[in-house]
């Protein structure tokens, strides 16, 4: 993102055409066939670059160079073949969706390619010559992607597409009116309302993408995994632009239709889909759209991510939000005129370091040190001795006259109420008392049969449904959610069958980030 603003911050080095961008955008590494060597800056091995296309100064992606530039020269000059950068991030994936929400520098930055920015108000049948132009510099750089490139595909599959690219290079040259005639219907369809458009993309996303044994699907899940990837072709979408303003509000006004089934995690706040109603006029009169092959979802993983990057992870979320637990002081009733007398908020949380700092603030303030005896004591006045011990000493016993400046921060802490502050990206949940826990038990019941506990993750920001279904599919089990028995205890009980005791804290500290120090595992 900060490239978009200040391109110059790393060398750039250029495509051949824009019709290279869509393979950088699916996720391939950038070859030499595919880069215009002649204006190829001073690169170093390894060093950061960005990759830009002809015409359009934002970077679509960011890659470390492979080999220096003499190098690159050299070898062009020769077989012409190589790898020139691995991508770290590019337009389109991941880190972009979860961070980025949809944003673009310009608008040449189009769904599956990018175009010079000039072009970006041009009818989709000039967009689509342009990618069609300048036929040998175009064919021999896409030859040299899909020849090279094994980033995300296999051999089988680039055989398959290289084949097809060059049936409708030369379907094109004998019917170019009937493919631009094509394009225009397709791109022509469209609507350019915002509300229009979210509806297009969930019904893509509910006919095409969302499968039952992906629910129950998190609000955030289904965007960046299923509605982004099933928007129309040569669209954006942006929640924030729709009168829904919030994707709460976009799912809850379809739940109210009849279309969806959804619940609303009490914890987090997120809107989970929990069905799919098939049934209503608005899903079976819905006739799917074609999307282009960089847009389509891949199975398993979300379509903007590597192959490589999906087998690391092991699951469907991509890059998870990190989270962040932090245990937190509120000030007690005997402690507010500490914090009063320092100009700090009362009613605040804050966390030991800055809790003792006011108590420290409070001894300078008054110069309880002035006539204290020795350099490492401290004279208690009438309020601070009542912050620290008022009821806490017995009857007869007499209150402290000083105290060793060693102990005041701790003696401060004791007064004060411990919180534990627990966040993940905009989402945040505030409990009393010490850190929570995740209980994980195993239960052997009838025989053999064993079964597997994991109770306490929505105190960390997790849903129970989500995890459950997370777990079918990473562990191939049965699982289930209850609710736990009592008045006092809401929270809820994952219940997988068989005994993955052992996976299951390994699975929640690598995608959910849980600190190893909050389990209990009983076994």
């Amino acid at each position: 993102m900060g490239l978009w603003c200040c391109p110059q911050l790393l060398p750039q080095v250029t495509v051949k055409h824009p019709a290279v961008s869509q393979f950088i955008l699916s996720g391939a590494d950038l070859m030499l066939p595919g880069v215009d060597v002649r204006s190829l800056p001073q690169l170093e091995k390894g060093q950061l670059v960005g990759i830009c296309v002809p015409g359009n100064p934002a970077p679509i992606a960011v890659g470390a160079a492979l080999m220096n530039s003499t190098a690159a020269a050299a070898q062009a000059s020769g077989q012409g073949k190589g790898k020139l950068v691995e991508l770290l991030q590019y337009y389109g994936d991941t880190l972009w969706q979860t961070l980025g929400k949809g944003a673009v520098p310009n608008a040449g930055f189009l769904q599956g390619y990018v175009l010079p920015a000039e072009l970006a108000t041009a009818s989709p049948q000039q967009q689509q010559a342009y990618l069609e132009a300048d036929g040998t510099a175009a064919a021999d750089a896409t030859d040299g992607m899909l020849g090279l490139s094994l980033n995300r595909r296999s051999e089988g599959h680039v055989a398959t597409e290289s084949n097809n690219s060059q049936a409708a290079s030369t379907a094109g040259q004998c019917d170019g009116a009937a493919v631009a005639a094509d394009t225009s219907t397709t791109s022509s369809s469209f609507p350019d309302d915002m509300d229009q458009l979210l509806e297009l993309a969930l019904l893509q996303a509910l006919h095409k993408s969302v499968k039952e044994d992906d629910l129950p699907l998190s609000g955030s899940d289904l965007w960046s995994q299923h509605i982004i990837h099933c928007r129309p072709p040569g669209t954006l979408l942006d929640v924030k632009k729709s009168t829904h303003k919030k994707m709460k509000n976009f799912l809850q006004a379809y739940t109210k239709a009849g279309l969806i089934k959804t619940r609303e995690d009490k914890h987090s706040g997120d809107v989970i889909l929990t069905g799919v109603n098939r049934d209503p006029q608005l899903y079976s009169e819905f006739k799917p759209y074609k999307m282009s092959s960089s847009s389509a979802p891949l199975a398993g993983t979300s379509s903007s991510t590597p192959a490589s990057a999906a087998e690391g992870s092991g699951d469907r979320r991509g890059t998870m939000t990190p989270l962040v637990v932090e245990e937190v002081f509120k000030p007690s009733r005997e402690v507010r005129p500490i914090f009063e007398a320092v100009g700090a908020d009362p009613e605040g949380h804050y966390t030991a370091a800055a809790a003792g700092e006011v108590a420290f603030e409070y001894a300078k303030l008054a110069r309880l040190d002035a006539t204290a005896p020795d350099h490492k004591t401290l004279m208690l006045d009438a309020v601070l001795c009542d912050a620290l011990y008022k009821g806490l000493l017995k009857k007869g016993e007499l209150y402290p006259t000083h105290i060793a400046k060693s102990d005041l921060r701790e003696a401060f802490l004791r007064r004060l109420q411990p919180q534990t502050r627990i966040s993940r990206g905009a989402k945040a949940l505030l409990r009393k008392g010490a850190p929570p826990t995740v209980n994980i038990s195993g239960e052997r019941r009838q025989g053999n049969k064993y079964v597997t506990r994991v109770v306490g993750v929505e105190a960390f920001l997790v849903d129970a449904g989500v995890l459950a279904a997370e777990c079918q599919r990473r562990f191939a089990c049965s699982t289930s959610v209850q609710v736990l028995p009592g008045k006092n205890n809401p929270g809820q009980e994952v219940i997988l069958q068989g005994n993955v005791i052992d996976k299951v804290p390994d699975y929640l500290m690598q995608h959910y980030q849980i600190p190893k120090k909050y389990f209990l595992v009983k076994k």
